[in-house]
């Protein structure tokens, strides 16, 4: 609960020598004290004169008014609330704002809070926990539980156990969500403040072969595949994108430049701009041509459905694994590393950030050979 305590702050400027001003610290934990300092009301240290002495009670007036203000702003009989006309915000009511707000322009962040609302909905069930349940009555105690829920009870919507990078990434989603009611000012503090997401581990990646590549699309059978969903997921394995850009990738992003094909958009999820050459392969896997706003291909959204799909076209063209429409894009960061490809030039073709990110996922995969690159430096000198 915030408590609300006045300090003097002496005045450091020439023209307030001899006066001080208030600061107010509001404590709502040891991890969570906030400092409002009201540096416009002065206050004489020796009020010796009736001009000093007015100036000292007008102080204190206002003073107690801004002390009152955030007492009625900060809620101290509940966990951490700041109060939105008399009433705290619902939970689930934020959380639509943020899904809808963070997910706007990216289908694929949208599903991923949808999945989180749901496991929300799901712990809140479980838990007997009103589905009303306020913001300000989500404590340390229930991000607690919610994050040990995650870890042990948690289902895919296959009914297994979540995998870890699963768990963190719902975890910290729902730390962003609490951030953002801080942010909003629906909420003093972040109750996720302190409490780490679950570890991520060490999953086996699924990535296809350049041969297995190969193998699916030349099964024999292949005309049985929807052929978006075979032209779209062979296309991610030559270029890395993501299924979200697949799916909303338009013609005019595939541009001619003195005869040569290129790939030039802003991806969907990180906002950065990638721009290559195409390989003969991709080229070979585009569908007729068609208007600029046009998608390239045409109603491909990956789903439930379409990962079947998908897992059933590897199975039937002799493949034992278990892929996904991910699969693509770790299989052509593979191809690219085990080809001697830099790490930092494949961050730039897979659109990250950093190549952090890339030696995150992909370090393993790297085939650099430590000794040739020393004796290339130094030799036998």
């Amino acid at each position: 609960m915030a408590s609300i305590t006045q300090t003097k702050i002496s005045s450091t400027a020439k023209k307030n020598k001899g006066q001080y001003v208030v600061r107010f610290r509001i404590y709502f934990d040891k991890d969570n004290i906030q400092f409002k300092t009201a540096s416009d009301v002065m206050f004489w240290k020796r009020a010796d004169t009736p001009e000093k002495k007015n100036q000292n009670k007008k102080s204190t007036e206002i003073i107690k008014q801004r002390e009152k203000a955030l007492k009625d702003k900060y809620d101290t009989e509940k966990f951490n609330s700041l109060l939105i006309n008399g009433e705290a915000y619902k939970l689930f009511d934020h959380f639509d704002n943020v899904m809808n707000t963070r997910g706007a322009s990216n289908t694929e962040t949208k599903s991923g809070y949808k999945s989180l609302k749901n496991m929300l909905e799901t712990f809140c069930a479980t838990k007997n926990i009103p589905h009303n349940i306020k913001l300000n009555q989500i404590n340390k105690r229930f991000v607690q539980d919610f994050k040990t829920w995650i870890i042990t009870e948690a289902k895919s919507k296959s009914g297994k156990p979540l995998k870890p990078s699963t768990q963190s990434q719902r975890y910290n989603q729902f730390a962003v969500v609490m951030n953002d009611a801080v942010d909003s000012e629906l909420i003093a503090s972040a109750p996720t403040k302190g409490i780490k997401a679950p570890e991520r581990g060490k999953e086996e990646m699924v990535y296809l072969t350049i041969d297995e590549v190969y193998q699916m699309r030349d099964w024999e059978k292949r005309d049985s595949v929807k052929p978006m969903l075979y032209k779209g997921f062979l296309f991610a394995c030559f270029t890395g994108l993501r299924g979200g850009d697949i799916s909303s990738l338009k013609w005019r992003h595939i541009v001619e430049e003195n005869g040569v094909t290129m790939i030039n958009l802003i991806t969907e999820k990180k906002k950065i701009q990638i721009r290559f050459k195409l390989p003969k392969q991709a080229i070979e896997l585009l569908p007729q041509r068609k208007a600029e706003d046009d998608n390239v291909f045409t109603n491909l959204k990956y789903n439930a459905w379409t990962g079947q799909q998908l897992k059933m076209w590897a199975l039937q063209s002799g493949i034992q694994k278990d892929i996904s429409s991910h699969t693509a894009r770790h299989s052509f960061a593979v191809h690219q590393l085990k080809n001697g490809t830099t790490m930092y030039h494949l961050s730039k073709l897979l659109g990250h950030k950093t190549s952090v990110t890339t030696e995150r996922h992909y370090a393993d995969y790297a085939t650099e050979d430590l000794d040739a690159i020393m004796e290339n430096v130094y030799g036998n000198k």
